[in-house]
């Protein structure tokens, strides 16, 4: 059985690896090293918070496609897969730096950088990624388990709402000083609840 490929997903994903590769030009300009005021600041504050997407962007598309994984051996097997490309990545940056920048590593510093994951700046999406893919079948095994424990929490301490309180926010007065303005929310807000 052939599965049809979601067109949705692939422009997020497309979406995500275009905002990865940005959001790493940051780094190669001195954005975070120069103090930008006016038109500039703007400019570049907004691309910088327009790329800084792609994790959770990332992060959504995996729980969206591993929604409905369940603990098995199968499952475990195609995590190793993500390790095994990890290791020679990790043997590959090691190899480069010993030919490239003559650095020397010992057995403790080989293995401390592959546990660690300290080899590269960026391995700490793929330690993030691999607990996040050991966690997924218990986190679907849980996901029913909050919507009851939710549930069970309105059903305890269910708030009743006057119907006084549905006036917009605004109407608090945010025009006299912050402070204020913060205790007249407040004492708005318990009033609602009994």
């Amino acid at each position: 059985m052939e599965t049809q490929r979601e067109v949705g997903l692939d422009i997020i994903r497309s979406t995500a690896i275009f905002s990865v590769v940005s959001i790493h030009l940051f780094l190669n300009t001195d954005f975070y090293l120069r103090v930008y005021s006016g038109f500039d600041l703007g400019i570049q504050v907004f691309f910088h918070s327009l790329f800084m997407v792609c994790v959770p962007l990332f992060m959504m598309l995996t729980g969206y496609l591993l929604k409905n994984k369940v603990m098995s051996q199968d499952f475990y097997k195609k995590g190793i897969s993500i390790c095994c490309f990890y290791l020679i990545y990790v043997c590959l940056v090691l190899l480069y730096k010993v030919i490239a920048y003559k650095e020397t590593f010992s057995i403790r510093d080989i293995f401390d950088s592959i546990l660690s994951f300290s080899g590269r700046n960026y391995f700490w999406y793929i330690k993030f990624y691999l607990i996040l893919y050991m966690f997924i079948p218990l986190l679907n095994w849980l996901y029913p388990a909050a919507y009851y424990f939710i549930g069970c929490y309105i059903s305890e301490y269910r708030p009743i709402v006057k119907k006084t309180c549905a006036k917009p926010v605004s109407s608090v007065g945010f025009t006299r000083k912050r402070n204020e303005n913060i205790s007249v929310f407040w004492k708005r807000t318990a009033a609602c609840v009994r």
